[in-house]
């Protein structure tokens, strides 16, 4: 896909895709490793979309709070 045509797709289909090309046989050859930051308001479903996708792709999911870093940091 072009970068301009994933604008217009859901924020859960962009995610999926991501995913799913790490799923793809010939990604291991590369050593691929996808890391995500998802951004939004308090309460906007940030966490739920991630669970959802990591779920649907069969994908396990660690979960860290930044809080909890900086706890064990102090």
């Amino acid at each position: 896909l072009f970068p301009y045509t994933t604008l217009f797709r859901s924020p859960a289909a962009r995610l999926f895709e991501y995913i799913a090309a790490l799923q793809n046989p010939g990604a291991s050859e590369y050593d691929l490793h996808l890391t995500v930051l998802v951004k939004g308001a308090r309460g906007s479903g940030k966490r739920a979309l991630v669970r959802s996708v990591a779920r649907q792709s069969g994908f396990h999911l660690l979960e860290v709070r930044a809080f909890s870093l900086c706890a064990l940091v102090a």
